[in-house]
């Protein structure tokens, strides 16, 4: 994850996934949320994720490592608790988060579209710029 230290997009530290170029994965962090209130999958609510590109022409991605999030309680540079930018809500398959690719910094959507293979497909995306 990166250590975000430039204020200029209003998100707080530790919180926004990168995608590694190099083995073709987005490291991020995602919160579970069920019916809009904070959920859980076999115990976690947050959950350190590896979505590796199955395809760029389909634009689809495979959730193939998970571990729960800052399990040993480490605290950031701040003395804060790092944050998860990504959202996956349960009830809609629907997965938003912050992406850093190269030196662009997207907000992306995405839907769940093979539960059995964690598949999801990007469904949108926004570049942020600093304001």
């Amino acid at each position: 994850m990166l250590d975000q230290k430039d204020h200029t997009f209003g998100l707080a530290f530790n919180n926004i996934g990168v995608f590694s170029a190099s083995d073709s994965i987005i490291y991020t962090c995602l919160r579970v949320f069920t019916d809009g209130l904070p959920g859980s999958v076999d115990g976690m609510r947050e959950l350190d994720i590896g979505l590796e590109v199955v395809s760029q022409s389909e634009a689809t991605v495979q959730i193939t490592t998970f571990r729960e999030f800052n399990a040993i309680g480490a605290l950031n540079e701040n003395a804060q608790t790092p944050d998860c930018s990504g959202k996956f809500e349960t009830t809609t398959g629907v997965y938003t988060d912050i992406i850093m690719v190269d030196d662009s910094i997207l907000e992306t959507e995405w839907s769940l579209i093979d539960p059995i293979n964690l598949i999801l497909k990007l469904d949108g995306q926004k570049e942020l710029t600093a304001n």
